[in-house]
């Protein structure tokens, strides 16, 4: 089981991912508020990259 710290009143939290298979790229996001509940995400197909690539780039789309 893996916990998750939640974050201080009125903040939100993401969580980001990115991954390549074979030639195919891939990254994601959840955004959660203080209470956990989810309050966004976001999905993207990047193409032909590298898993650093993907996951630098779900970085930059969650700002």
């Amino acid at each position: 089981m893996i916990l998750s710290k939640t974050p201080p009143i009125w903040w939100h939290k993401v969580n980001t991912d990115g991954s390549v298979v074979g030639n195919s790229a891939t990254c994601g996001g959840i955004f959660r508020d203080h209470m956990a509940d989810h309050v966004g995400s976001f999905a993207m197909n990047i193409g032909l990259g590298f898993v650093l690539y993907a996951e630098i780039f779900a970085i930059i789309l969650a700002l």
